[in-house]
């Protein structure tokens, strides 16, 4: 399948170009945020020959594609036009994600496209560092200067590169906010406030070096766009082509000087004040939590929330710690693959390992997570262990690194400094022992198999010696009258894509818990609930078709996600008059989502049912 083609696949089953509030894209992954995601076909993208997984988080909608991303976003541009529309996230979705969710959205558009060029030159800056340490090279040659411009100018400028990603995200003009962001690293400009006296019309000006910094602009863009929108209101059209720009400047630059930039400077040193609190109780112990996490959060798309820290560090210290913990973590996935690799007989196996350790060098390790790791998952518990004892060593090491890259071998040399034999060390120590555990743990397909059937014959013989067959009773978590999965007027719920079950459509507006449990999820409008048994069982209770729409309204929650429950406490209400007038079917679909895990999956009640009736019975 071409990019063009996976483009236009991947297109269509998200709902089209009229469900996609934006669209960008990292170094493996296309970043949907969604209007409807439940107008998203999940399993058809999953299919496409060129995904390797699609993951929800972040309030975004994930494609993973790998090295090819690019590629494949140039064609989404080519289809859709995204680029060229300034498109503004809809109330509805912003209004419903979660804080946590809105600031990962935030963080990875500001950042993601300026990550690349980083990581380039920080590449650059630990080849010269190594070249001028083996005397290839003198800083005071003129060779030098100028490779040693081409490194430090980007973050430097970085005020520049931050103003223009900002002003794309808040919705500013990309050109005002690039004056912004210049005024504050014109030169000479930090030398203002250090002379006694400094002052903007008679107000105090503190003289601050923006130069390397990003929460300075990102906070004045924000305000750039909310004060430029209102000024486009009131002023006659005619006149602002030249004067919303120079009113924007004229007030922004000052209140930056005199008010932001103060202000996020404190912010600025607390953010790195505090990490290296955390650091310095115990480097080893965070290193080895960073080690053995590090993927976990790659794979959610949530290790975002962590560069702004990255980025402040090395602003403010000139070399960070973090990546230097984390670096482990990734090189144990590719260790992983390695042992997975020497251990299979299986040649399809065999032939993704190979294709994914090019990429696990490199630091980009979805194509390893996804292809191999995860999907055994044995594996990724081996890199996770590995990851977490290279971290250690590296914290111990005090290994830092003078600039942002992707942790990966190739990437070492931005390391060169203190500690990096100890990290050379955690690297080797991490990628040898991940691959050595997983080739004593992993076992092929068709071993796993005979295993199973192994156990199944063992299994059914004591069945017929007299044990019991285990068996879990799901109870009726609303009062109405029970129809087919069939009957739903949703093909993804009819088709039994996401599980099997059945649906009720509801004379009463309350859902109650039907097992004893958690709640492993809550969806933020409150029309879904996901629920997980004692026992394991995974369920999905949606209360009516679409009603994701109506973006919370008529929706009462009394549970958070993670709470623990007991039959019968009641989790939502909701007014079934008011959904209904607003034009919403309410029959709700009720999943078992794991329901592989199970021989036997039967409904217990059928036409009218009150809360608490017996409602699955599902058979080990």
């Amino acid at each position: 399948m071409t990019n063009q083609e996976l483009a236009k696949e991947i297109l269509k089953n998200v709902g089209s170009e009229s469900n996609i509030n934006s669209l960008i894209h990292c170094v493996t992954r296309l970043r949907f945020n969604l209007k409807d995601n439940e107008k998203v076909n999940k399993n058809s993208i999953e299919d496409l020959d060129g995904v390797l997984c699609v993951v929800e988080s972040g309030g975004q909608f994930q494609v993973v594609i790998g090295n090819t991303v690019g590629n494949v976003y140039q064609e989404f541009i080519k289809l859709t036009g995204l680029v060229d529309e300034n498109r503004e996230i809809s109330k509805e979705v912003t209004d419903s994600s979660r804080i946590g969710y809105k600031a990962l959205d935030l963080i990875s558009a500001i950042f993601a496209p300026v990550l690349g060029i980083l990581a380039s030159v920080s590449l650059l800056k630990g080849l010269l560092a190594i070249a001028v340490y083996l005397g290839y090279i003198s800083t005071n040659s003129s060779t030098y200067q100028i490779l040693h411009a081409v490194e430090d100018s980007v973050l430097y400028f970085m005020p520049i590169l931050i103003a223009f990603t900002a002003a794309k995200k808040f919705g500013a003009n990309e050109f005002i906010a690039l004056a912004l962001g210049a005024t504050l690293v014109y030169p000479g400009i930090n030398l203002i406030g250090k002379n006694v006296g400094s002052d903007f019309w008679g107000i105090p000006v503190k003289g601050i070096d923006y130069s390397f910094t990003f929460i300075p602009i990102v906070i004045a863009i924000f305000i750039l766009a909310k004060f430029e929108k209102l000024l486009n209101k009131v002023m006659n059209e005619n006149l602002k082509f030249f004067f919303t720009p120079l009113i924007c400047l004229i007030i922004m630059a000052p209140l930056t000087f005199i008010v932001i930039g103060p202000i996020s400077t404190i912010i600025t040193r607390i953010i790195g004040m505090g990490y290296n609190f955390v650091y310095n109780l115990s480097p080893m112990l965070l290193g080895g939590v960073v080690g053995a996490s590090w993927q976990a959060l790659v794979i959610r798309g949530i290790h975002w929330g962590v560069m702004p820290i990255v980025i402040n560090n090395l602003s403010l210290y000139g070399a960070d710690t973090f990546l230097a913990l984390a670096i482990s973590a990734s090189l144990g996935q590719g260790g992983a693959v390695l042992g997975v690799l020497l251990k299979t007989k299986d040649k399809t196996v065999r032939k993704v390992a190979i294709s994914t350790i090019p990429t696990g060098l490199l630091g980009i390790t979805e194509p390893s997570i996804y292809g191999i790791t995860l999907k055994y998952k044995i594996p990724f518990i081996c890199a996770s262990i590995g990851g977490a004892v290279g971290g250690a060593i590296a914290g111990y090491s005090g290994s830092a690194t003078m600039g942002y890259i992707i942790p990966g071998f190739l990437t070492l040399p931005v390391y060169f400094g203190k500690g990096f034999e100890g990290l050379l060390i955690a690297v080797v120590t991490s990628y040898i022992l991940a691959a050595v555990l997983s080739f004593i743990t992993f076992k092929d397909q068709e071993e796993v198999t005979n295993s199973v059937i192994e156990n199944s014959i063992n299994n059914e013989a004591k069945e017929n010696t007299g044990k019991t067959i285990k068996t879990e009773i799901i109870q009726s978590p609303l009062a109405g009258e029970v129809k087919s999965l069939e009957e739903v007027p949703d093909e993804v719920f009819a088709a039994g894509v996401l599980g099997k079950g059945l649906a009720i459509n509801p004379s009463e507006g309350k859902v109650i818990a039907p097992v004893n449990g958690t709640v492993a999820t809550l969806f933020p409008t409150g029309h879904a609930i996901g629920l997980i048994t004692e026992k394991g069982t995974e369920i999905l209770i949606h209360i009516g078709i679409d009603t994701v729409k109506l973006n919370g309204q008529y929706f009462s929650t009394t549970v958070k996600q993670g709470d623990t429950i007991k039959k019968g406490q009641v989790l939502i209400e909701f007014d079934m008059v008011k959904i209904k007038k607003a034009g919403y079917l309410l029959i709700t679909p009720i999943i078992i989502t794991n329901f592989q895990q199970y021989s036997e999956i039967s409904i217990s009640k059928e036409g009218k049912i009150s809360y608490q009736e017996d409602l699955i019975t599902l058979v080990v």
